[in-house]
């Protein structure tokens, strides 16, 4: 039995959602373009998990975000 998550749990928009032939080129586009999951997650209003998964079955790598150095971390 799946129990409730709460109140606060949010699921995307597009949960459950098949992707259309134009989601998927758009997601192609993304990916060459060198966007990360999450930033193409965000445009797609879908999760990053979801992003990742069909960007693998489809082939394609998404751009690792760049990690802050100890350094920049503080400078802002």
């Amino acid at each position: 039995m799946i129990s409730n998550p709460g109140p606060d749990f949010h699921m995307p928009r597009n949960s459950n959602h098949i992707w259309t032939r134009e989601q998927e080129a758009q997601l192609r586009e993304w990916a060459e373009a060198g966007i990360s999951a999450a930033r193409a997650a965000a445009k797609s209003k879908r999760s990053r998990s979801a992003v990742i998964s069909k960007g693998q079955r489809m082939g394609l790598k998404f751009q690792q975000p760049r990690r802050l150095t100890g350094a920049e971390r503080f400078s802002r």
